[in-house]
C-alpha cells in the first residue's frame, strides 16, 4: 500500500497506470469513520495474507492530496471511500461489496487477473500470428 503524499509517489502512480499495469487506487478522506475502517481492514488483510499486498499496485490517496495526481483521476470522486481498479490504462472495476477482508481480497485478486488475462489474449494472438507467417512461408 503506497500513500500518495507528494508528487512523486502521484506521478508514480500515473505512470502505473498508463502503463497499463494493474492498479487499485483508494480514494479517501481524513476524519470519515468508514474511511478509517477501511484501512483498519485493509491492515489486517495484508497482516493477515501479505500476498494479497504485492498482487497488484495498491495506492492510497486522500482528499487534501488529490492536487498531487491529475485532475482526471479525481473529478468523479465525491463520495468515500471510493475505490477503483484501473486495467491497460482504463477503470476497470469499481468497489460495491461490503468492506470486509474477504470481499477487498477477491477485488485485488480479480484486478491482478483482470490483466493476465489481457496479456494472456496478446500472447495467444502472437501466437497464431506467427502460426499463420510460418504457414504463408511454406507455400
Amino acid at each position: 500500500l503506497i500513500t500518495i503524499n507528494d508528487a512523486n509517489k502521484g506521478r508514480m502512480m500515473i505512470n502505473k497506470i498508463e502503463n497499463g499495469n494493474r492498479v487499485i487506487v483508494i480514494y479517501r478522506l481524513n476524519g470519515c469513520i468508514h474511511c478509517e475502517n477501511l484501512m483498519r481492514t485493509l491492515h489486517e488483510l495484508f497482516f493477515n495474507k501479505p500476498e494479497y499486498e504485492n498482487m497488484c499496485n495498491i495506492y492510497d490517496i486522500e482528499y487534501n492530496n488529490f492536487d498531487l495526481i491529475e485532475r482526471r483521476f479525481v473529478e468523479n470522486i465525491h463520495a468515500f471511500p471510493h475505490i477503483l481498479s484501473y486495467v491497460n490504462n482504463q477503470i476497470a472495476k469499481e468497489f460495491t461489496e461490503p468492506r470486509t477482508p474477504e470481499n477487498i481480497g477477491k477485488f485485488i485478486e480479480s484486478t491482478s487477473k483482470s490483466s493476465s488475462k489481457s496479456s494472456s489474449k496478446s500472447s495467444s494472438k502472437s501466437r497464431v500470428i506467427k502460426r499463420i507467417k510460418k504457414y504463408s512461408s511454406q507455400k
